[in-house]
């Protein structure tokens, strides 16, 4: 099943008249990994939110939509923590543990403390 993203990525492609061939080529993908990346079972390359809001001159908004979209299809994170200090690397090490478990209401609280110290 597409994702939200895919449909995004579809949305601007057929604004602007291409096909699924056009975008692989620009991405330099296959048609076959762009579908696969489009429908979540390959995970969206972390370049080509900037690749591809630069190539379709999207707004900051439009920037920010489809990083969301591409950030609610990401199943697994890489940290890599080798020029962290101790502090950072313990939260890290600390957040993965617990993640799964983690209620709802505390994920907020460290979403809001994040947001808010990142100015995002």
């Amino acid at each position: 099943m597409i994702t939200e993203f895919g449909k995004y990525l579809r949305h601007l492609r057929i604004d602007r008249g291409e096909i699924l061939k056009d975008m692989a080529t620009f991405l330099d993908v296959s048609t076959s990994f762009l579908s696969a990346v489009e429908t979540g079972k390959k995970s969206v390359p972390l370049d080509w939110v900037d690749r591809i809001a630069d190539h379709y001159e999207l707004s900051g908004s439009e920037k920010m939509e489809l990083m969301d979209l591409a950030d609610q299809t990401t199943k697994v994170i890489k940290l890599n923590l080798q020029n962290s200090k101790n502090k950072q690397r313990e939260a890290a090490l600390v957040f993965a543990r617990a993640f799964d478990t983690m209620p709802d209401d505390l994920a907020d609280k460290i979403l809001q403390i994040v947001q808010n110290s990142s100015g995002r």
